[in-house]
């Protein structure tokens, strides 16, 4: 395989150009393979290694990422296209036709070309790996070989398109959280920096005599104010640190990841969000004929949680020693019983696909419902939170202010 810059003209007078890896070592061999697709080559040469994989990295991370609503809407489009029996080629440029992403309109064309010189759909769609999920490629490669391609791009618009809305609820119980605890540290933010130094001035040049609450606040506000780059630093450095553990070190990822699971209010989200992730990947893949041992493989590989892809790796390791996908998935303990009963029917009643779907509806629905119910119980906390803090403020501070008015007054009155 080699690396080869062209630059050519289709028939409809489009003209390409980019840079594509071939099975050839000569730019002559290359232009001849271009040719004998009907493709009018203007310049082929032959560039290193070092060079093409630059222009992979400056694909990936330099242009405008093709967001998931596009890629749904590009796979939905195409399913409905070749249903309707308009050629693939036809199909890829009339997809993206009236696109404003260049970067989807960039991969389409890459994608055609790959066709056009003798390529698979599916090899066309793996060179694009930071577009194409695996679970995607793998769908286009089995509606290539079954002949139902046009069926198999649709059921992974779907299958994006469910994901997407687990992944939305999952997101969407972080968010009233965050606001308040951002509105809480920008308010605590005010009164340190900006109104307790000035009180703090007042109670130094009257001399007044503090309670012990007062006291730890303004001692406080002094040893933030002192060390505030340090603190900074060192909370900064603890959280880069804890992130690149967690995403290079697979160990100390697993250890976070099981501890998500526990924890009170982040375990249940985890559960359910992880929970329909695998029933609606299994579904999906029983679906379209894989057999379990390779739907439970990709599975693997598609599942960012650490502690929940070694679940499925064991599983797979146990249906391989011949134990069945009931005993493996009670085995695991981390999967309820609800499920290793409608697994168990399925592996019974022959109709495995469908118990998965009903598994991942209904986890979909219980996600919704766990999200609803943090949004309640988060506003009367904050509201609470919010109320404490403010108490306290005017407990430590304004009591004070107010018994200095209370002794100014008595003073004045004799």
């Amino acid at each position: 395989m080699s690396y080869f810059r062209y630059k050519m003209i289709r028939r409809d007078g489009h003209v390409l150009h980019g840079i594509m890896e071939l099975p050839f070592n000569a730019a002559s061999t290359a232009r001849e393979h271009f040719e004998q697709r009907g493709l009018t080559v203007i310049t082929t040469e032959r560039i290193s290694e070092i060079t093409g994989r630059l222009d992979e990295i400056r694909n990936t991370w330099l242009r405008r990422q093709v967001r998931r609503e596009e890629l749904i809407e590009f796979l939905r489009n195409m399913g409905i296209m070749l249903r309707s029996g308009v050629p693939i080629l036809t199909a890829l440029e009339d997809t993206t036709a009236h696109s404003e992403n260049a970067s989807l309109i960039r991969v389409a064309e890459d994608v055609r070309l790959g066709i056009e010189t003798g390529m698979h759909f599916a090899d066309a769609a793996d060179q694009h790996a930071n577009v194409f999920p695996d679970t995607v490629r793998r769908l286009i490669r089995i509606g290539e070989e079954t002949g139902n391609l046009d069926r198999t791009l649709m059921d992974a618009a779907d299958h994006l398109d469910r994901l997407n809305q687990i992944n939305t609820n999952a997101r969407k119980s972080l968010i009233y959280p965050t606001f308040v605890f951002v509105g809480i540290l920008a308010a605590t933010s005010f009164w340190v920096y900006y109104v307790i130094p000035g009180v703090a001035d007042l109670f130094r040049n009257m001399n007044v005599e503090l309670p012990a609450i007062t006291q730890f606040v303004l001692a406080g506000v002094a040893f933030l104010e002192k060390n505030l780059s340090l603190m900074l630093f060192l909370t900064a450095a603890v959280l880069i640190g804890a992130w690149l553990s967690i995403r290079l070190i697979p160990w100390v990822r697993f250890r976070f990841h099981k501890l998500l699971t526990v924890l009170p209010v982040t375990g249940k989200i985890v559960r359910a969000h992880n929970l329909a992730f695998i029933a609606e990947y299994f579904s999906l893949f029983t679906a379209s004929g894989v057999n379990i041992l390779n739907s439970l493989e990709t599975l693997q590989h598609s599942i960012y949680n650490e502690y929940y892809k070694q679940k499925i790796g064991s599983i797979r390791e146990g249906l391989i020693r011949g134990n069945t996908l009931t005993q493996e998935f009670g085995r695991s303990s981390v999967f309820p019983g609800f499920v290793v009963r409608m697994i168990n029917v399925g592996e019974l009643s022959g109709n495995l696909n469908e118990q998965l779907q009903y598994i991942a509806a209904d986890y979909r629905r219980r996600l919704n419902d766990i999200v609803e119910r943090i949004a309640e119980i988060t506003k009367p906390v904050a509201i609470l939170l919010v109320g404490a803090f403010f108490v306290f403020i005017i407990v430590a501070l304004f009591l004070p202010i107010y018994d200095l008015v209370g002794k100014i007054s008595l003073r004045s009155s004799y």
